[in-house]
């Protein structure tokens, strides 16, 4: 069985177009041991999505040149399996109805407290660990 997965082994995509909210996180993930890229909108963390393994993306939804829903959608054709986290303000029904149809693992509602965050990416990491072991064992067979 694999070593259980750190933060340190962890890297974490931020993708919004908010600086201060973008900074925010980034610092807070930073000081938590967490590998951390950011973007600014949705085109830029879909063109890092594909050129660097992320295990973890948080993305906002409203951004400009392309909103959070279509840069999941296109990380979906390259990558079907990406955990993504959404982290908005925008989440309404529709935006909740596409999140599914995406596979989206949590929606997270702006503002938020710190502690949801970590709770969902514990969540995330230990979602992650079992896909990995998952698939040793299927090797092994």
């Amino acid at each position: 069985m694999k070593k259980r997965l750190e933060n340190k082994d962890i890297n974490i995509l931020i993708v919004d177009d908010d600086k201060g909210v973008r900074s925010f996180i980034e610092r807070a993930l930073k000081s938590q041991g967490f590998n951390i890229d950011i973007a600014e909108d949705g085109y830029e963390g879909f063109e890092k999505s594909i050129k660097n393994h992320f295990h973890i993306i948080l993305m906002d939804i409203k951004m400009p040149n392309m909103n959070g829903i279509e840069a999941i959608e296109a990380i979906r054709q390259v990558d079907p399996r990406q955990l993504i986290i959404i982290i908005s303000a925008y989440i309404d029904s529709k935006n909740v109805q596409r999140a599914k149809e995406f596979g989206v693992y949590k929606l997270i509602e702006k503002p938020f407290e710190f502690g949801v965050l970590m709770e969902a990416l514990e969540s995330a990491i230990e979602y992650i660990q079992r896909e990995e072991n998952e698939e040793i064992m299927n090797c092994q067979l």
